[in-house]
C-alpha cells in the first residue's frame, strides 16, 4: 500500500502545507501577498515553457487550464453569492476543471505542436464558455435539477448552511471526479498528478473566497506539476524503458560518485539469443522484465541497472565481494527458480473462443519454462582504483562463471 501512495505523496505534502499556510500563517501572507499572486502566474509560464521544451502535452494543457481557472476566480468571483444565476455559473465553473483535466489526460499522445493540441484546447475552451453562450438554457437545466427535480431541498438537509446547494454539488461533483483520476492514475499509468490536482482544483474552487486560498493552492498545484514533470523527464533520461531499471547514463553517474570501497557485479541472461530465437522478440522482452524485477529485489544495499541487451549490473556501495556473495546468490536462486508459462502461438487469442475449446485442447498449449543468469563480481582493490577498471575485471570474471558452466556466481 505504501509502495501505491508513494507517487502521489509529493503533491498532497504540497498541498498540505499551503492548506497550513492559509490556516494559520495569515500576517505573514498578507505582507506577501501580491508577489505571492504574480509568483503563481510566473510558475505558470515556467512550468508551460518546460512542458513544451520537453514535449509534454499533458503538463502543457494542465498549466493552461490551471492558469485559465486562476484568473476567472481572482478576476470574477470575490465573494459567494445567493443569486442563482451566478451560483449555477459558479457551479459550472468548478465543474469544468476536472472535466476538462480528465479529458486532456484520455486524449491519445502527440506532440506539443500538433493540430490536435488545438483542437484540445478548442473543445475545453468551448466546454467553459457554453453557459455564457447559452445562459438562458443552462440556468433552465440547472433550474430544472435543482428546483423542479427536488434537489435543493435533499442537498440543504445533507449540507444547512448557506452557499450549500453549489458547495454540495461541487463536493459530488469532484469525489466522482477524484474517484476516476485514481483510477485512470492507476489502471492506465496516467501521471500521477491527476488525482492530486483533482484535489487542488478542489479546494481551490471550494474555498476561493477565503484569504490566500485560491494563490496557495495555485502554488501548491504548479509546483507538484513541475516535480512531476522533473521526475518523468529524469525517467526518460535515465530510466530504461523496457525493464524500468536505470540505464547506463544512470550507472556511468553513480560509479563517478563511489567511494573507497565497493563490489560492481555483471550479470548476463544464459543463452538468450537461443531463447529469443526458439520463442520471438516478444516472449524475449518477457524475460527481460521479469529479470530485471528479481534482481531489482536484490538485497544489502545494491543498486541496479540495466547494462545493455540481456546484460545488468548491481553496484554494491561499501560491500567487499564477501559481504556481497549471499545476496548475487538469492538473485540467482529466484531467477532459477521463476517458471514463466509461454503461450502457444496457435493458441486462441479471443477468451470466449479459447473458453469454448477448453476441453478439446490438450495441456500442450502452454509451455513452462525458466531461465538462469551467470553473474560475475570484482571489487575496488589498491590496484584497481577506476570504476571501469572493475566493472572490466567483474565482466572478465563474468565470462569465467559462463566457461565454468553458466547459472553461477564467480570472482
Amino acid at each position: 500500500m505504501t509502495r501505491q501512495l508513494k507517487p502521489y505523496l509529493p503533491g498532497l505534502l504540497l498541498l498540505c502545507v499551503a492548506q497550513w499556510l492559509a490556516e494559520t500563517q495569515t500576517a505573514l501572507l498578507t505582507d506577501w501577498f501580491e508577489f505571492l499572486k504574480w509568483s503563481g502566474y510566473g510558475l505558470l509560464m515556467i512550468t508551460l515553457g518546460m512542458s513544451v521544451h520537453f514535449n509534454r502535452p499533458f503538463y502543457a494543457h494542465t498549466t493552461i487550464l490551471l492558469g485559465i481557472q486562476y484568473y476567472l476566480i481572482q478576476t470574477y468571483l470575490q465573494a459567494p453569492s445567493t443569486e442563482l444565476d451566478v451560483q449555477a455559473q459558479y457551479v459550472w465553473l468548478a465543474l469544468w476543471f476536472p472535466i476538462s483535466l480528465i479529458i486532456v489526460a484520455l486524449m491519445p499522445s502527440r506532440p506539443v505542436v500538433h493540430l490536435s493540441q488545438a483542437l484540445t484546447v478548442g473543445l475545453y475552451l468551448a466546454l467553459l464558455a457554453w453557459p455564457w453562450l447559452d445562459i438562458e438554457s443552462y440556468s433552465d437545466w440547472y433550474y430544472g435539477i435543482l428546483i423542479e427535480g427536488g434537489l435543493k431541498e435533499q442537498l440543504l438537509q445533507l449540507w444547512p448552511v448557506s452557499w450549500s446547494v453549489s458547495s454540495v454539488a461541487i463536493w459530488i461533483g469532484y469525489v466522482l471526479s477524484l474517484s476516476a483520476a485514481i483510477a485512470l492514475a492507476h489502471w492506465l499509468k496516467l501521471p500521477k498528478v491527476l488525482p492530486v490536482l483533482v484535489v487542488a482544483g478542489f479546494v481551490l474552487n471550494l474555498r476561493f473566497h477565503l484569504p490566500y486560498e485560491s494563490t496557495l493552492m495555485l502554488l501548491a498545484a504548479v509546483l507538484s506539476l513541475l516535480i512531476y514533470l522533473m521526475q518523468q523527464s529524469w525517467q526518460l533520461v535515465y530510466l530504461d524503458e523496457l525493464t524500468g531499471l536505470p540505464g547506463r547514463r544512470a550507472l556511468n553517474e553513480t560509479m563517478q560518485g563511489l567511494g573507497r570501497k565497493y563490489t560492481i557485479a555483471m550479470m548476463d541472461v544464459d543463452h538468450f539469443k537461443k531463447f529469443n530465437d526458439t520463442y520471438g522478440h516478444d516472449i524475449g522482452d518477457q524475460v527481460l522484465k521479469m529479470v530485471a524485477a528479481r534482481i531489482n529485489e536484490v538485497t544489502g544495499g545494491g543498486k541496479p541497472f540495466r547494462y545493455g541487451g540481456e546484460e545488468f549490473t548491481i553496484v554494491f556501495s561499501g560491500k567487499s565481494v564477501e559481504q556481497t556473495l549471499a545476496h548475487l546468490e538469492a538473485v540467482r536462486t529466484a531467477i532459477e527458480n521463476y517458471q514463466m508459462t509461454i503461450r502457444r502461438q496457435d493458441r486462441p487469442k479471443d477468451h470466449d473462443e479459447g473458453k469454448k475449446q477448453r476441453k478439446k485442447q490438450s495441456s500442450d498449449d502452454t509451455e513452462q519454462v525458466s531461465v538462469t543468469i551467470s553473474i560475475g563480481v570484482a571489487q575496488r582493490t589498491s590496484e584497481d582504483k577506476d570504476p571501469n577498471v572493475v566493472l572490466k575485471s567483474a565482466d572478465k570474471a563474468l565470462y569465467r562463471a559462463k566457461e565454468s558452466g553458466r547459472n553461477c556466481v564467480c570472482q
